[in-house]
């Protein structure tokens, strides 16, 4: 029994001896094969070495900021930026302005001269004469303010932005204004409105004639969303003391640009003390007016579906 168990005693020591020299081989093999490698490689790339699993993640982390970047640079608003695309933007909103812009002039140029009696026929004559009322409520209002800075017998200058067939034009007169500035995108229509204003000037009997001209007036074709009106007045250095914009100046919300075009020229030429008015639809009311009708056609398509 003592000859057997040294017997297993001397096999296990040479088992262990076995496997320790293998290890210590195999150690020695994979730290030359280590040595090697780094020897090979430069000295930027003697870097801490991940794993393929550790690898990864960090190159898609990069990858991922690289888009974000990218996607970034691409996000800027078109305003900041001069690439090609955003110039293609801007081009398109540019054409797309230019056709509202002339749909709007072809629709006014479009509509007829129509005499006192065949206004009075027409299905919004209740309303026309609502908005001549409001006009002439606000035009005598202002009007005696900035007057009542003013002596006796001075001059009061006045600009009627998109001001039509210038069915303003007796509101004017009887404002006893001195001169007046009529601007509008419809050509056809400042047409009308500068043939209306001569008749006014040469009407015979007039009680004006001899004794109280009537004012003097200009006319300028132009878009008052996207053109400086100053710049095309008889005397750019004129300064206004009144700028009325009735029922129109709801066309400037178009863009931005425009609205801010509108409110310049409506503002840069007025004196100090100068009033500017106009008149708007109210948004609130229409909406209220159109979603019961947006509700009832819906519900009549969903029925159908």
């Amino acid at each position: 029994m003592s000859a057997l168990r040294a017997e297993d005693k001397a096999e296990n020591e040479e088992e262990r001896q076995h496997a320790s020299e293998t290890d210590t081989s195999c150690t020695t093999t994979a730290k030359s094969e280590t040595t090697k490698d780094t020897d090979a490689e430069s000295p930027q790339s003697r870097k801490c070495k991940l794993s393929p699993d550790r690898e990864r993640p960090s190159k898609v982390a990069k990858r991922d900021i690289e888009e974000d970047a990218s996607s970034a640079s691409t996000s800027v608003p078109s305003d900041l930026t001069t690439s090609g695309s955003n110039e293609k933007d801007k081009d398109a909103d540019v054409n797309r302005t230019l056709d509202n812009t002339a749909l709007v002039a072809d629709h006014y140029n479009a509509l007829e001269e129509k005499g006192l009696s065949q206004r009075n026929q027409s299905r919004i004559v209740y309303m026309r004469n609502f908005n001549n009322w409001i006009k002439s409520m606000l035009i005598n209002e202002y009007v005696v303010k900035v007057r009542q800075g003013k002596s006796f017998g001075a001059s009061l200058r006045v600009m009627d932005m998109c001001c039509g067939k210038g069915g303003d034009l007796l509101k004017w007169k009887k404002a006893n204004i001195s001169h007046l500035i009529c601007a509008d995108i419809a050509q056809v229509s400042l047409e009308q409105c500068q043939q209306r204003y001569n008749d006014m000037v040469n009407k015979k009997g007039s009680k004006d004639r001899g004794f109280a001209p009537i004012f003097s007036a200009e006319f300028i074709t132009a878009d008052c969303t996207k053109v400086r009106l100053r710049e095309k007045f008889m005397d750019p250095s004129m300064q206004l003391d009144f700028v009325s914009c009735q029922f129109s100046f709801h066309y400037s919300f178009e863009s931005l640009p425009q609205a801010e075009c509108m409110l310049r020229n409506a503002g840069e030429s007025l004196k100090p003390g100068g009033y500017f008015i106009g008149t708007i639809p109210d948004a609130y009311d229409l909406v209220y007016v159109f979603l019961p009708l947006l509700y009832i056609h819906l519900k009549k398509d969903l029925s159908k579906g």
